[in-house]
């Protein structure tokens, strides 16, 4: 196996800190771009190992 990932979603409606992170990121896409918002979310999502293999794509 070379990868595995864990996802996590539900029906219930979004509390007010996730709506208002959602608009942030809206933001930040619209002012920067895409890539610097996928450079900013993606070391959150992966362990430290894979950040490091994702760098060098």
């Amino acid at each position: 196996m070379n990868a595995f990932g864990l996802i996590h979603s539900t029906a219930y409606p979004d509390s007010e800190e996730a709506k208002e992170k959602r608009l942030r990121a809206v933001s930040t896409i619209q002012t920067e771009g895409i890539v610097n918002f996928v450079d900013g979310l993606v070391p959150g999502l992966l362990h430290r190992n894979m950040w490091n293999r994702y760098l060098r794509m």
